[in-house]
């Protein structure tokens, strides 16, 4: 207990390299354990004020304050934002369909499956909680529904309820994480600079080792290429932190673009070297010059001033490119002379002009490189009257999206089929669940590995759950004594 007490201190997990399986739930991090706890007491103060106010089903204020919750403050805000847009228009779409098609199950489920796929069809062009905020359009409108089926002229007070304890599930989460979250901005402007640095030595790093044909360079590179759309979607959750007026997150995203095109540009100079090889002595000495450059840019990043070894860097940079630039025009310049005496190619117009290419080449990476550079400068010292905006759109795949739609509106018209051919008295709640799930994760990019997480989820949850309704609850009579029965589970269920 005292090294897990001074080693949480220093935000490490307590048992050093050598974790145990159970190492999160006995000696959990400061950070796990502050988030386990803030939501715990969200999710009860949810339940509390829940049943206060006579909601009919009051576990949904409790499941929306774990629901919206992330490790986060962005993410929490982001996600929070994005579930009470989806829950809305769902609730209003509810309300419709139900008042088109009353007491119509072979049209309305159809219909319903349809729209459900079409929303989650649309989803897969969207990135972060945008696409949740169209998930939870279909979902929602299924939900009220399937709940105001039996009782179509309740069904605004359905949709009410629905769309009330779910907003208070996300005031209850905002409340209590708004509380342990002092100096946002200044915390989300320090991790942009960290993730930004970091991403910097990587890179150098990486093209290092790529300029002079080490596999390993090629290798980081396409590691460095995967991670780079999941840093961009993290900068977005700063940005929220830092609030609407920092265009540090645009900024930080251009950044990020160009350390992207730069390694592209490293990868594409790299298979042109092999193509053209021998490679000219005359180059390989300024390869190695860059080298030796882009070496050094960890050790400058970690410096006290990093700022001023960006700018150091890139005025480097700037006579690096000026070099290649002035070097491919001497190249262009030698092989149009050659041009004038030799009707037919020359092995020395051939190489000239490879020499050309490669230079050029080279100074377009060298201005990639540049670019972030002055983007990360921006990030931490912005320039007066800054309006930069940066925005790129995900590459839209059609046929993911059509297989995702058709997923989900198959899947709830299954669910809508067994409730009218068996008239299972809970069959509603079955169906209501096959589109939460069908939909829930349809936009994932494996969803039968998010959708396995979920079942054991589930699994787990009927297990304890076993234990707190035969055991535990019947011996209660306040609401006092059911949220410390509830404490503990919910706990270990955060961590």
């Amino acid at each position: 207990m005292q090294a897990w007490l001074k080693q949480s201190a220093q935000k490490k997990t307590g048992f050093g390299n050598s974790t145990p399986p159970l190492a999160w739930l006995f000696a959990p991090s400061a950070t796990n354990l502050g988030f386990a706890l803030r939501t715990t007491c969200a999710a009860l103060l949810a339940l509390t004020l829940a049943l206060w106010m006579e909601m009919d089903s009051p576990q949904w204020a409790t499941m929306t304050t774990w629901i919206v919750a992330q490790n986060s403050r962005g993410q929490s805000l982001s996600k929070a934002r994005w579930r009470l847009i989806g829950t809305f228009i769902g609730a209003v779409c509810g309300i419709a369909y139900l008042a088109a098609f009353p007491q119509s199950p072979w049209l309305l489920f159809p219909l319903l499956a349809l729209g459900a796929g079409a929303c989650c069809a649309w989803a897969t062009f969207l990135r972060n909680f945008r696409s949740y905020a169209l998930v939870l359009v279909a979902f929602t409108c299924t939900i009220i529904v399937l709940s105001a089926a039996n009782q179509p002229h309740n069904v605004f007070m359905i949709a009410l309820s629905r769309t009330t304890y779910i907003t208070l599930g996300i005031l209850c989460e905002n409340g209590l994480a708004m509380l342990f979250a002092p100096k946002l901005d200044v915390v989300a402007k320090e991790e942009i600079r960290t993730r930004l640095q970091d991403t910097f030595c990587r890179a150098s790093l990486s093209m290092a080792d790529l300029l002079t044909g080490a596999q390993d360079g090629l290798m980081r590179s396409r590691a460095l290429f995967g991670s780079i759309p999941s840093l961009a979607d993290q900068t977005e959750f700063s940005t929220i932190e830092m609030g609407p007026h920092s265009h540090a997150g645009d900024h930080a995203r251009a950044a990020l673009a160009a350390i992207s095109t730069f390694l592209a540009r490293g990868v594409s100079l790299h298979q042109h070297m092999l193509a053209a090889a021998p490679v000219p002595e005359s180059f390989k000495q300024q390869l190695h010059t860059l080298r030796t450059l882009l070496s050094q840019v960890p050790a400058q990043f970690n410096s006290p001033d990093p700022l001023q070894a960006a700018h150091n860097l890139r005025q480097t940079l700037l006579r690096c490119r000026t070099d290649s630039l002035q070097h491919a025009t001497d190249y262009l310049t030698q092989f149009e002379k050659l041009r004038v005496y030799e009707p037919a190619p020359t092995p020395l117009m051939q190489e000239l002009l490879e020499c050309r290419i490669l230079q050029a080449a080279l100074a377009k990476l060298l201005l990639e490189f540049d670019r972030a550079l002055a983007h990360f400068i921006a990030t931490q010292t912005p320039p007066a009257k800054d309006h930069f905006r940066f925005d790129r759109q995900p590459e839209k795949d059609y046929t993911l999206a059509f297989y995702n739609g058709l997923r989900s509106a198959v899947a709830i018209c299954l669910g809508g089929l067994l409730w009218e051919i068996t008239a299972w008295p809970e069959g509603s709640t079955v169906a209501m669940f096959v589109a939460v799930t069908s939909t829930r994760f349809s936009s994932f990019e494996n969803p039968v590995v998010a959708s396995g997480g979920f079942l054991r989820g589930a699994v787990w949850a009927a297990f304890v759950s076993f234990f707190l309704v035969f055991l535990v609850l019947p011996q209660q009579a306040s609401v006092e004594t059911l949220l410390a029965s509830l404490f503990l589970p919910m706990l270990v269920g955060g961590l």
